[in-house]
């Protein structure tokens, strides 16, 4: 399975636009645009995404599976791939007519660090990456696009990366409020100390999931009782901090499953679980199947 990077996908893209005259803009290797996949050859291919891709449907209808979920992109519906999903495009009818933002995983940090809320959002896209828009949530992500294409193709203009990154600064604002329009978490705009706990939760859990499960360590972490920190995550976001923790762990164990080799004991072993038996208890229990029928069933 290919591990796509920004560069890696732009480079692939300038080949084809220059077969097949699909509409491509770049910017200093951070940012494309792409209005056109029908000549491309991603069909099919199962690929790790290293960026992010925001992808608005204008016509037609598009399958696509990330991770172990399938999703039907068609007409007025907004798409979210983040950096590490794994994604296929299964089909695609002859009229998809798609607009596509490619976004550099490092660029997509720098422009959200100073927006505390996006970061507990970008985890809930991950489980809700297709969503429906009205007329003016399209009408007014058409015009960041173009914006953006506008700019990204003025090569004179020595302000050229300044302006890209702060109209996709808030363009992902935006985004990010679509999806918190149809969350809990925009509840939490109103609640400084609540939002900043569940945010630092967040940020502690994505870096630490694969070697702490545990609770106390995350409470201990942000200098909490795990009583009080639990209680904070579930008025935030619904789902309580342990339920944040398995869904992690679920999901890369997932990952893991389908796009590597590597052995039970092993994908045991990099999530830090004591042995293999109880790593195979952990998953059956939160998905039904054991890590061996969970792989057969993501690799059909």
């Amino acid at each position: 399975m290919e591990m796509y990077s920004l560069c890696e996908l732009q480079q692939k893209l300038q080949e084809w636009n220059q077969k097949n005259g699909s509409t491509l803009a770049l910017a200093d290797n951070e940012i494309a645009l792409l209005d056109d996949i029908s000549q491309t050859s991603i069909r099919d291919q199962l690929m790790r995404i290293d960026m992010a891709v925001f992808g608005l449907c204008l016509s037609g209808e598009c399958r696509i599976k990330i991770g172990d979920k399938e999703y039907t992109f068609t007409r007025n519906k907004y798409l979210v791939i983040l950096p590490g999903q794994v994604v296929q495009v299964v089909h695609h009818s002859e009229d998809f007519r798609p607009i596509f933002i490619c976004c550099d995983r490092k660029l997509l940090a720098e422009v959200t660090q100073f927006q505390r809320i996006i970061l507990p959002l970008l985890l809930y896209i991950r489980c809700q990456p297709c969503e429906e828009l009205d007329a003016d949530d399209i009408a007014w992500l058409t015009d960041y696009y173009r914006l953006l294409f506008s700019e990204m193709c003025e090569t004179n203009n020595i302000f050229r990366k300044a302006t890209t990154r702060a109209l996709l600064q808030a363009m992902i604002a935006k985004v990010c409020n679509l999806y918190a329009r149809e969350s809990s978490l925009h509840n939490t705009a109103g609640n400084g100390r609540q939002e900043e706990v569940f945010t630092n939760f967040i940020r502690e859990l994505s870096t630490g999931y694969k070697q702490h499960r545990d609770l106390q360590y995350y409470a201990d972490r942000l200098c909490l009782t795990a009583k009080y920190l639990s209680a904070i995550v579930k008025q935030v976001s619904g789902l309580s901090a342990t339920q944040w923790i398995e869904c992690c762990v679920v999901e890369e164990t997932k990952v893991l499953l389908q796009t590597t080799s590597l052995t039970i004991q092993q994908i045991a072993d990099e999530l830090n679980f004591p042995n293999q038996s109880f790593f195979g208890k952990y998953i059956k229990k939160h998905t039904g199947l054991s890590p061996k029928e969970l792989r057969r069933q993501l690799q059909a």
